[in-house]
């Protein structure tokens, strides 16, 4: 049995309490409306190129059948794009953690979601890009 290349398996979930906190402390700010992004390279438990944990702020969006809609179209949209991104981390030997934080005030269709996300990868892989070889996970 092989691995689905589209999956978004358990591991790459980030659910660490200290990555979490670590991440707001010192990780690195990737803007790309309607995503504001706190990254950093880490070491991982598990043998994954990233992990990520999306939030979605309660101030903007009072339901809580609003807030997992638009979880679930960002988890969507992030396991169909993120092909790329992860393929330029394990070259460079690396893993991440990745807070995605949701900062639109109007809920998205597919579409923007979709398209958002896509530039939003396309700007961590040059943000992953530029860092220097020297700044390897702690």
């Amino acid at each position: 049995m092989g691995t689905r290349p589209f999956g978004f398996p358990k591991p790459q979930h980030l659910k660490s309490r200290i990555l979490i906190d670590r991440a707001f402390e010192a990780g690195e700010v990737v803007k790309s409306f309607p995503f504001l992004v706190r990254c950093m390279p880490v070491e991982l438990t598990h043998p994954v190129p990233s992990q990520l944990m999306i939030s979605v702020p309660k101030r903007k969006f009072k339901r809580a059948v609003d807030r997992n809609r638009v979880k679930r179209w960002v988890r969507e949209a992030w396991r169909l794009e993120r092909g790329s991104f992860e393929q330029l981390v394990e070259e460079r030997g690396e893993q991440w953690t990745i807070v995605l934080i949701f900062v639109g005030k109007e809920m998205p269709d597919w579409t923007v979601c979709q398209t958002a996300m896509k530039k939003l990868i396309r700007r961590l892989e040059a943000h992953v890009s530029q860092r220097g070889t020297e700044s390897k996970p702690e």
